[in-house]
């Protein structure tokens, strides 16, 4: 569905009627276009693609059955999609008018120790693409840059962190020339890193508390004035309440 610019929404539109499809991700280029991707048990990952104004049409089905997906969509209208079955972080990519990309395991770990909650970033200025990790059950954050052309770095870590619990939901936002990466922890805090030259594992690297309390599931986003405006869902100061959903406003470098 989707909410116009004066505030109506539009029609519901159902893209499947299949009865076992579960998991929808979404994402969108700077064209204007729409790309969704959603599981079905006999088929893989199935995807459909609306332009701007136009309709929704099918796209190239990606057959692998895995879970936990993240999408991401490069301004060319190329996908990037990865993986988490909690294993293996799996990056998988599909460029503009191509085909799926075989699949790439981007962790070096072994099969024994959890690589998981994964997430990715493409920088359009350095021409390449961030994907996250939390390699084993401890604090340790891990990335590898994938470059445009092909190719992949070493595995880097950021550094300068020293909690004992394990980071989860993980965002990327760049605002005025500096990379901030923003994470939530097994328990009730946020964190924020931001490195002024985009390289996380640097030794001008800062770590800093965001909040507290707050939680490991959250979502963010930037304005145009390098704003950035984030929501989670916590328990209430008192022990009796539910969770309730919460809001802040954080001004990044402009």
């Amino acid at each position: 569905r989707e909410l116009n610019s004066d505030g109506v929404w539009g029609d519901i539109v159902e893209l499947t009627d299949t009865p076992d499809a579960d998991q929808p991700v979404i994402a969108a280029d700077s064209m204007g276009g729409v790309h969704v991707m959603w599981h079905s048990n006999n088929h893989g990952w199935l995807y459909k693609y609306k332009s701007a104004g136009g309709e929704w049409e099918w796209k190239d089905t990606l057959v692998v059955s895995t879970d936990n997906p993240s999408l991401y969509s490069k301004p060319d209208g190329s996908l990037i999609i990865v993986f988490s079955p909690w294993y293996h972080i799996l990056y998988y990519e599909h460029p503009s008018g191509g085909r799926w990309s075989p699949e790439f395991i981007v962790d070096t770990s072994t099969w024994y120790t959890n690589s998981w909650w994964g997430s990715a970033y493409y920088d359009i200025e350095r021409g390449r693409t961030m994907v996250l990790w939390t390699e084993g059950d401890t604090s340790r954050i891990q990335y590898r840059y994938h470059y445009d052309g092909g190719g992949w770095s070493q595995v880097h870590e950021l550094k300068h962190y020293a909690g004992s619990t394990m980071p989860r939901e993980k965002r990327i936002i760049k605002s005025g020339g500096v990379t901030y990466l923003i994470w939530g922890d097994g328990l009730f805090k946020f964190y924020m890193a931001a490195s002024p030259d985009g390289e996380l594992d640097g030794e001008d690297v800062k770590v800093n508390l965001l909040l507290d309390p707050a939680a490991p599931y959250f979502d963010c986003v930037k304005d145009n004035e390098g704003v950035l405006h984030l929501v989670w869902a916590c328990e209430g100061p008192d022990s009796r309440e539910d969770f309730d959903v919460y809001y802040t406003e954080i001004q990044l470098a402009r």
